[in-house]
């Protein structure tokens, strides 16, 4: 188990490394890095949406907003739960935003969070952007740090972005 995660940690850090992202928008590393995991975390998706966020904000001449690991833990979780149907099977609902950053993350004074869910990553991107309230949450210039999580079950992407204020 320890062997896959470091797999998939060095997977992720190769894909960031190769991609070059020195424009303003999203900060490149990951810190501290995530540590949950399972099977059915899809890193491209996760990628791409981190590459969305960082391009959006960039176009909207917001600051960068670094990927933060502790975030992207959270977020991956409560896409699995999601997937697995704590929402209600088929729907989907916002965490406890609190749950899972008390005593992980010590210094923080405001939290945002988009969830979605679809079977296309761009129309699911899509869909935050056209959503009044989801584009504020990734633009909102008071974010300094993000998590993105998404999990993948058959054909259908459950996505979930936890902004933090530190």
């Amino acid at each position: 188990m320890r062997a896959r995660r470091l797999m998939t940690s060095l997977s992720l850090v190769g894909i960031l490394a190769v991609s070059g992202l020195a424009a303003s928008g999203c900060a490149i590393v990951e810190t501290p890095r995530p540590i949950w995991w399972n099977a059915n975390v899809d890193l491209g998706a996760e990628f791409k949406f981190a590459m969305d966020i960082k391009n959006s904000r960039g176009f909207w001449g917001q600051r960068e907003i670094t990927l933060h690991g502790n975030l992207t833990d959270k977020a991956r979780w409560w896409s699995q739960q999601m997937a697995s149907g704590a929402c209600h099977p088929g729907k989907i609902c916002h965490s406890h935003l609190t749950y899972g950053i008390h005593g992980v993350v010590y210094s923080w004074s405001l939290i945002g969070e988009n969830v979605g869910v679809g079977g296309n990553l761009q129309a699911l991107w899509d869909a935050f952007m056209n959503s009044p309230p989801h584009r504020a949450n990734v633009l909102d210039s008071r974010w300094d740090y993000v998590g993105v999580g998404v999990i993948r079950s058959g054909n259908t992407y459950y996505a979930t972005m936890v902004f933090m204020r530190g």
